[in-house]
């Protein structure tokens, strides 16, 4: 009994079995998010200054050197990454390379190169501007972008190549290919931010890897239903259009937001207007017979300037309010350019 307490004790050195307890119970907090057993910041008590405690059992100082003295360590860089990764052993080895690698993909050239163009610049400009910084802890964003044109089949096999490349995160972009590829990022756990904001893409449970930065769409429409509803004074309930295309990107929020709709006691249709329409006179024609008071826009800024030029030139009096794709500095000028454009 002895000996085994003896063999027992090297094994856990040279921290004991109380720092073996703390570790065990770090992993489960941080699970299924891996951490590095055999580097451990910790602070220092009586100063506050963060040190790092090695395999050899010695402890190294974040803080960096006087200015008259030696270098800062410049190891520190390559552990504060420690803990944050998922997935295998890998996931560490991509974080401890000179680069952080990133997946990028984007839509230039099809249906919604119209917002995905401005929107690509957008992040590659962001990560100029805080590789200009410094980067993160000392390391440069290496950030490969991809015009997929809006193709699902070729962002699938655009993401192997990223998967391929070890890249530690995706910045993602349409409905059809975020939504197509969750299969893939839940097994392989990048972290995966996209432009669409599918409220499929919401259930931690079944997406937990995904991520995106404002309200899903099904929530945004439904705040502006109700708006609208508080906003009506006549006893009949409104009547509300919702037109959008065919596609995953549009469909996304229209079964939650008919469920609200019909809760409200508001009636309607739908009209199916394309993402690259060059007119809309036939939808608009049914949305002006309907005597719709309000439509909503599930398009692009293209698409949504082609609606409302037509909605002027057959003289409808219906209010139109859009997703946050079909609205930006663009729109007004693209309606009134199409509205001057011989017919």
């Amino acid at each position: 009994m002895f000996g085994l307490i003896i063999i027992l004790f090297l094994i856990f050195e040279p921290d004991g079995l109380a720092h073996r307890w703390k570790m065990i119970k770090a992993y489960w907090k941080l699970y299924p998010f891996p951490i590095d057993n055999k580097k451990e910041r910790r602070i220092r008590p009586e100063t506050g200054e963060a040190v790092r405690r090695t395999e050899g059992g010695g402890q190294r100082s974040n803080q960096p050197r006087d200015q008259g003295g030696e270098a800062k360590d410049e190891e520190d860089d390559e552990d504060r990454f420690d803990g944050c990764s998922a997935g295998d052993g890998s996931d560490r080895r991509r974080i401890s390379a000179e680069t952080i690698k990133v997946g990028h993909l984007a839509d230039l050239t099809g249906p919604t190169g119209d917002v995905g163009k401005p929107y690509a610049a957008g992040v590659q400009a962001y990560k100029n501007y805080i590789n200009s910084k410094g980067g993160i802890n000392g390391k440069q964003i290496e950030m490969q972008m991809f015009d997929y044109a809006y193709d699902k089949n070729k962002a699938v096999n655009q993401y192997k190549k990223f998967k391929e490349d070890k890249v530690v995160a995706i910045e993602g972009w349409g409905t059809g290919d975020t939504e197509a590829l969750t299969g893939f990022i839940n097994a392989d756990k990048i972290p995966y931010i996209s432009a669409s904001y599918s409220a499929h893409l919401t259930d931690a449970k079944k997406t937990p890897y995904n991520f995106f930065c404002a309200a899903d769409y099904t929530s945004a429409l439904r705040a502006g239903l109700k708006y609208l509803k508080e906003g009506w004074k006549e006893k009949r309930a409104p009547k509300i259009v919702f037109i959008y295309p065919n596609h995953p990107y549009g469909i996304a929020p229209i079964k939650g937001a008919r469920s609200t709709r019909r809760n409200s006691g508001s009636s309607s249709g739908r009209q199916n207007v394309d993402l690259k329409a060059i007119e809309a006179n036939s939808q608009l024609l049914s949305v002006k017979n309907k005597g719709a008071d309000f439509a909503w826009i599930g398009g692009t800024t293209n698409s949504t300037a082609v609606i409302l030029k037509d909605a002027k030139k057959l003289g409808l009096k219906t209010k139109f309010f859009s997703n946050i794709w079909g609205i930006d500095e663009s729109t007004p000028k693209l309606a009134a350019a199409r509205r001057k454009a011989p017919s």
